[in-house]
């Protein structure tokens, strides 16, 4: 998905700069930034040169949540904030200010898995001419498709597909499944965190039963993944 857009963040980013021009690589937005997605975006983008302004949930403590934005740098993000710092009504000036050179260093692509009032912030955190991509919406609150950003700042909205895509595009699948395994054999590139739960004869329902329901509570420290014994 990324990748089908490092082309326009680039050409925006070359067509936009004037003067002293843009410094390091393009820049683009996401919220739910420590999914698997997520951190994949994180990855890919630094690879390809991109600089990345990262929205995640505050934890329990303020340490585990600066454990995280460590976490996530690590992986090459640029810029790692909470939620609440990204609604914040200063983050429009603070983006500005703090990351983009007063704002001569555009941010051209947002990727929004959550929506609401998190998809209303991305849309001022974007740049002219620039595009959000919606492929999901975890906090399940609508958003409305604002009128004037659509025409005053020209911004683009469109919707990803995951599985459509790979019907409709069946051999890019394959080979970005290939150029994903490469990276991670050259160590490039880290999976998403994840929790084994092994599932053998003897173990008990309960156990089966808490790890599904486990995802649907709070915050885990990694994907649930069965692993099937000698049934």
């Amino acid at each position: 998905m990324l990748k089908d857009y490092v082309d326009l963040v680039e050409l925006s980013v070359r067509s936009f700069a004037s003067g002293e021009g843009a410094t390091g690589g393009a820049w683009f937005v996401q919220n739910g930034a420590n999914s698997g997605v997520g951190r994949a975006a994180i990855q890919f983008g630094s690879l390809w040169g991109l600089r990345s302004i990262n929205v995640i949930r505050e934890r329990a403590t303020p340490e585990e949540t600066e454990a995280l934005k460590g976490e996530l740098k690590e992986l090459g993000a640029t810029v790692v904030v909470t939620e609440s710092e990204f609604l914040d009504r200063s983050f429009t000036a603070r983006l500005k200010e703090e990351w983009t050179r007063g704002g001569k260093e555009p941010v051209m692509l947002g990727l929004n898995c959550v929506g609401g009032k998190s998809a209303a912030a991305m849309v001022k955190a974007l740049s002219p001419k620039g595009c959000m991509v919606t492929y999901g919406g975890m906090s399940r609150q609508s958003f409305p498709f604002p009128t004037g950003p659509q025409i005053f700042k020209r911004l683009r909205f469109e919707g990803f597909w995951l599985s459509e895509w790979a019907r409709e595009n069946p051999l890019e699948k394959r080979n970005t499944v290939n150029e994903i395994l490469n990276l991670m054999r050259e160590g490039k590139f880290k999976e998403a965190p994840f929790q084994e739960i092994e599932w053998n004869w003897d173990t008990e329902e309960k156990t089966l039963k808490n790890a599904v329901q486990g995802t649907l509570q709070g915050f885990r420290p990694g994907k649930g993944l069965f692993v099937f014994g000698d049934t």
